[in-house]
């Protein structure tokens, strides 16, 4: 399957439940006539009660009425209940089918650095919500509206036309209530959707706000983001309010006005007094449906809005590819030509980056903050897709691999560490089925098998939202269990040993070493010069470019020559023949550090940093 016809895969789905959603729906307008055709039981029973039983006192003519009717109106109820058990799974069946949709389209916007939401989700919700709420029901009776009108007319034209005209001052107060509540509900829906960015955006960056003192900053600013949505809201309720007020007024205005028709009729002796009744009856339910789709317009139009917005998520989703699943790699990378550029982003990233491992080699990817180091980490485990060249795996482009299978052979340790709600056992297994010998191997590997069992409930230890709050370096361990579980051929850790202490340091060393041994290959982003030690080569990157790569005492040597020119451009010879340390002048140039009042320094940073290279290699 190629990209392009699976640009717009996810919203494809989307539109092919829809279709078998619209499906679903004939067989609920089936069940809607039924429940219709059962409401004609009582003014059939008004009717026949007041022209016939009253008039003749046959008791057993009323028994019969009364069991006829009461059996169709017990079938009226098993139909009403049979539609609201239809629509309820009509809405769990579309949530099921989407879901994994929903979240994909969230995970995308995360990945392509728009920020992470579960906005799909929440209008999936809301979708689900409406088609298996109440709300949608007048829809299905709306169709049976002029099968009622036209049963008035043929009791008598003038309640007929009585009909018509409330049916019209109804529909026209619909069209009013669409054309004044539309675009404040949509902005009420815009405004909550920006105030919970701002709320959860608050709650994952807690500890920032309660360090440096924003909290009463924040609250302020969701304070005034929760009262303009509330406002918009009271609006929109406001206004609804108004309308549906008024609807019901003028159905109770109709309802009057009917019998006083079918009163005028009944004195000048057009109909009885049991038409009369049942016609009063027939305009009711013929209203009925608009008066409650009026009532329920503002849920109409949020979950209209919320579909619209569940679309446009998915059809922005990266492209759903048929991967293939292909056999468990030997462990080569060749990563050729990659160039990555952010949409909306005026450069590259990462441009025209070429380098290869072995299996079994490890290499540490250093440099500058903001190089681009973490994004071709996201890019070597095939999270985000290069804009040009490829990153193969045995000669398998990542991007081409199922992912699901592909994951199966990767380690992936982010920057950014965060646990799923859960057990500790849970986290190591990835969420997946695994017995206990996997997870405690996964443990020892990563040298935290210690550490969990002294937990208050060892493996079986909640951790997320409700569980046991974890240190940085703990949750750092843990994560990095997770990614060595059942020892995957290819492994990227980015910074694994920021949150690391020297015990964490030695673990993470051993396991290094353990997974080259085994063959897997690994690529590691190090700001902390300690690891080198373990890595085979060593690749530096500076805006978003190679600029080293090669064998690590190689690397390491080149990077000291220019450090020890830099330096000895500092040195002076003073008159004695000793080198000494150049002292900046009151002027700002350097003077020798000389003479019998001379300062003795101690080794500047450059020269500390010599040192830990030295020792690294």
């Amino acid at each position: 399957m190629t990209e392009k016809s699976t640009k717009k895969g996810r919203a494809a789905n989307l539109a092919r439940a829809m279709t078998r959603v619209k499906g679903a729906f004939l067989i609920i307008a089936v069940v809607s006539a039924g429940i219709n055709l059962s409401m004609l039981a009582a003014p059939i029973y008004m009717t026949q009660v007041y022209d016939r039983v009253l008039s003749t006192r046959n008791m057993d003519t009323l028994l019969l009425l009364t069991l006829i009717i009461g059996s169709a109106v017990l079938v009226m109820g098993i139909l009403e209940a049979l539609r609201k058990s239809m629509l309820s799974r009509v809405g769990s069946w579309l949530d099921r089918e989407i879901t994994g949709d929903a979240l994909a389209s969230g995970v995308t916007s995360a990945l392509q650095g728009k920020g992470a939401t579960i906005q799909p989700l929440r209008d999936l919700a809301s979708v689900r919500g409406y088609l298996s709420g109440g709300a949608v029901t007048p829809l299905f009776d709306i169709p049976f509206t002029p099968v009622f009108m036209v049963l008035v007319f043929f009791i008598h034209p003038m309640l007929g036309v009585t009909a018509m005209i409330g049916g019209a001052i109804l529909l026209v107060i619909g069209i009013l209530n669409e054309i004044g509540t539309r675009k404040v509900t949509q902005e009420a829906s815009a405004q909550q959707i920006k105030t919970m960015s701002l709320a959860d955006a608050a709650v994952r960056n807690s500890d920032v706000v309660t360090a440096m003192g924003m909290g009463a900053v924040v609250s302020d600013r969701l304070r005034n983001d929760f009262s303009e949505a509330t406002q918009l809201n009271e609006r929109s309720s406001d206004l609804g309010g108004i309308f549906s007020a008024a609807a019901k007024c003028i159905r109770m205005a109709l309802q009057i006005a009917m019998l006083a028709v079918g009163a005028i009729l009944v004195l000048k002796q057009e109909i009885s007094p049991g038409v009369m009744i049942a016609s009063s009856i027939l305009m009711s339910r013929a209203l009925a449906p608009i008066e409650q789709s009026v009532q329920g317009w503002k849920a109409l139009i949020s979950a209209r809005d919320a579909y619209s917005r569940l679309k446009e998520s998915l059809a922005k989703a990266a492209p759903e590819m048929a991967g293939m699943a292909l056999p468990r790699p030997v462990g080569r990378l060749d990563v050729e030509g990659v160039t990555f550029q952010p949409e909306g982003a005026h450069a590259p990233i990462l441009h025209d980056v070429n380098f290869s491992l072995e299996p079994g080699e490890a290499v540490a990817l250093i440099g500058p903050t903001g190089s681009g180091k973490s994004t071709l980490a996201r890019l070597l485990v095939g999270s985000t897709h290069a804009n040009e060249g490829s990153v193969r795996l045995d000669a398998a482009d990542v991007a081409d691999w199922d992912p699901n299978d592909r994951g199966r052979h990767f380690g992936y340790l982010p920057q950014d560490i965060e646990l799923f709600p859960g057990t500790v056992k849970e986290n190591i297994a990835r969420m997946q089925d695994a017995t206990d010998e996997e997870i405690i191997e996964a443990a020892k590997l990563a040298d935290v098998h210690e550490m969990v069992l002294r937990l208050p409930n060892g493996y079986d230890t909640k951790v997320g939202p409700g569980g046991l709050a974890l240190s940085g370096g703990q949750r750092q361990r843990i994560a990095l269990a997770r990614a060595v579980f059942r020892n995957p051929r290819f492994l990227v850790l980015d910074e694994p040993n920021s949150n690391l202490d020297q015990n964490g340091d030695q673990a993470l060393s051993n396991a290094i070493a353990k997974l080259k041994d085994a063959g897997s290959t690994v690529v590691l982003i190090a700001h902390r010069m300690n690891i080198l030690s373990q890595m085979d080569k060593i690749l530096v990157l500076k805006d978003g470019t190679v600029q080293k790569f090669g064998p690590r005492a190689d690397v390491l040597a080149a990077l000291r020559t220019p450090a020890a020119s830099q330096d000895n451009k500092k040195r002076v010879i003073s008159q004695s023949g000793r080198p000494q340390i150049a002292v900046p002048a009151a002027n700002g140039a350097e003077a020798p550090n000389d003479g019998p009042n001379r300062v003795v320094r101690r080794p500047n940073l450059l020269a500390k940093r010599r040192a830990k290279l030295a020792a690294a290699e």
